[in-house]
């Protein structure tokens, strides 16, 4: 496979190199880059359940493009995969309070006691997917 060799050729004497399959090697990525979003006890306690950065982790590494998995190793080797998903949390909660208050006007919510207020929601977290974490 092609990620195989690229990350064989790029990371000879890497924590890498004794990994014999891609799928192991996204998934200490992915363990290590969950244990570092951990240790990063300011973001957390600002977004104690970080939903949006675990999905992009997710979206990354499971993609089947490789242009996802080559920007999941760079991330990663480059030591900015851990700020990118702090940074797609901000984007996707920001995002959220920014477009609620317009689906409620356009769906003529007034409060969350409206019976499509939970459909509402979840087409707004379904737009943030699509629109910062999927992209």
């Amino acid at each position: 496979m092609y990620f195989d060799e690229m990350l064989r050729g790029e990371m000879k004497t890497s924590e890498f190199s004794e990994m014999e399959s891609t799928d192991e090697i996204i998934e200490k990525i992915r363990e290590n880059t969950l244990n570092s979003l951990e240790e990063e006890t300011g973001f957390i306690r600002k977004y104690p359940n970080p939903t949006y950065a675990v999905m992009r982790l997710e979206f990354l590494s499971q993609s089947e493009e490789q242009s996802h998995f080559e920007m999941l190793v760079d991330l990663y080797k480059e030591k900015k995969l851990t700020g990118h998903l702090m940074d797609i949390q901000k984007q996707a909660i920001e995002f959220m309070r920014t477009e609620k208050p317009k689906l409620m006007a356009a769906w003529k919510i007034e409060d969350e006691n409206n019976p499509q207020y939970g459909a509402m929601i979840s087409v707004l977290k379904e737009m943030d997917i699509k629109e910062i974490v999927e992209i």
